[in-house]
Order: C-alpha cells, then sequence, then structure tokens
C-alpha cells in the first residue's frame, strides 16, 4: 500500500495487480487488513461503483515500521530476501523430486 504513495488512495485491482495476486486474493487481503485497522474503503468519487483503500495513521505507522525491511529473527537480512530464499528453495526441492513420468 504504502508503495503506491496516493493520498487519495489506491483501487483494489490496481493494488492486484502490482501485487501479481487475483482480486479475489487481493479483497480477502484488504478484509483482514480492514478488520485489523489497518486500511480504510472509501467510495471512488471517480466511479460510484467501486472503491479507494487509504491508510489510515495507524496503517501508515505500520507500514513505515514494515518498510525498514528487516526481520527481527534474522537482523540485518531483508524480508524480501528471505521470501526469495525461501521460494528458490521450494523450486530446487521440486527441481530435484523424481518426475512422475520417470517413476
Amino acid at each position: 500500500m504504502r508503495r503506491v504513495g496516493d493520498q487519495h488512495g489506491s483501487k483494489p485491482s490496481e493494488r492486484a495487480r502490482a501485487s501479481l495476486i487475483t482480486t479475489g486474493a487481493m479483497t480477502a487481503r484488504l478484509d483482514r487488513l480492514e478488520r485489523a485497522g489497518l486500511i480504510r474503503r472509501a467510495p471512488d468519487p471517480a466511479d460510484r461503483r467501486g472503491v479507494l483503500v487509504r491508510l489510515p495513521p495507524r496503517g501508515s505507522k505500520v507500514a513505515r515500521a514494515g518498510a525498514s525491511g528487516t526481520d527481527s529473527r534474522q537482523p540485518g537480512i531483508p524480508r524480501t530476501a528471505q521470501r526469495t530464499a525461501a521460494g528458490l528453495d521450494r523450486l530446487r526441492a521440486q527441481a530435484a523430486a523424481p518426475s512422475p513420468r520417470t517413476r
């Protein structure tokens, strides 16, 4: 949310595209964030069917804290690097697993 830098809000569909997830997955994610008080949905003045997602003060504070990019479990290692490493480990494991055709 914070990466968008739009103080007026952003459309959930734009957020989904930027996050490389489906709009349904984005809706579920936004529902959880809204229940936690980290985002607010507001009517889109340009599209009466749409909504805009905004960060309230509490959401901005949490986003700023998360933007520091480190994980307290492994200080100094950016979270994105940890996620990338975990994803590569999963890919390696899948590549090393025998193919169903070779059994």
